[in-house]
């Protein structure tokens, strides 16, 4: 199993670095279910690819996913802010730290809010708040919920 993760992190750090250099992607973290570090690409202006890589609260259990989304218009607004929302699918590998460890794999819906903010040098920055349910089918049939907070800059 651990193997076959080094070649998961390798691959992800391979397209991180060819992603990073189009200008489009934003690297942060976030906090909750899993907590770790964030990514996201925009493809275009309505749909991204996201990706995740930490570890659970309080195990040490490992959590990698990716998610295409779907992002709609920020045409929420509360105050003098606007936000927009996106929703997406995907997939997610775990590992789970039970007394059999388990690798779990399987797809994985997410639904969040996007709030964008520009710093003073034009660039953006977001926070997200999002929610996400997997089904595990390989390793285990097993289902449960993620929940995360994070930040994003935009290089």
């Amino acid at each position: 199993m651990l193997k076959n993760l080094r070649i998961v992190l390798a691959l992800i750090a391979a397209l991180s670095l060819e992603i990073a250099e189009a200008k489009e992607f934003g690297l942060g973290v976030m906090l909750g279910g899993p907590t770790g570090v964030s990514g996201n690409y925009y493809l275009t202006d309505d749909t991204s690819l996201d990706f995740g890589l930490g570890v659970g609260l309080g195990s040490r259990n490992v959590h990698l996913h990716g998610t295409y989304l779907f992002h709609m218009p920020e045409d929420i607004t509360f105050e003098n802010y606007s936000f927009g929302w996106y929703f997406g699918a995907g997939a997610r590998f775990a590992t789970r730290d039970t007394d059999e460890d388990k690798t779990l794999l399987g797809p994985r819906g997410s639904i969040g809010f996007n709030f964008p903010l520009k710093t003073e040098s034009g660039r953006e920055f977001d926070i997200f708040v999002e929610a996400a349910l997997n089904v595990s089918i390989i390793g285990s049939f097993y289902s449960d919920l993620d929940g995360a907070v994070g930040g994003r800059y935009y290089f």
